[in-house]
């Protein structure tokens, strides 16, 4: 196969994998988080984040030779993402709607 034709391909389907996430990013407002709104917001935030998880579980297992290669510090900024970025980011966001639902 050309070089230049899987490149192209790997980045059609990254690119589609990014516009497929932010369609269901989307919807997540409009149709799925409004039935959590009597929910704690911790809560949400842990069952999205385990969902999550679930779901890429597989690239984990797939991966795990590469994963074994991270030093201490890829670990430590992977560590700092994840609280700053992903948990943190997510809880703050998902109170700022609901207090908006609740105001």
């Amino acid at each position: 196969m050309n070089k230049a034709l899987k490149v192209n391909k790997r980045l059609f389907i990254g690119a589609g994998a990014i516009m497929a996430a932010a369609l269901l990013w989307s919807l997540d407002g409009v149709f799925i988080r409004p039935k959590f709104y009597t929910m704690p917001a911790g809560l949400v935030v842990f069952l999205e984040h385990a969902l999550g998880f679930i779901i890429l579980s597989p690239f984990i297992i797939l991966n795990w030779q590469k994963i074994k290669l991270l030093r201490k510090k890829d670990w430590g900024a992977i560590f700092w993402i994840c609280i700053f970025g992903g948990l943190l980011g997510t809880l703050m966001i998902t109170k700022a709607f609901f207090a908006a639902v609740h105001g």
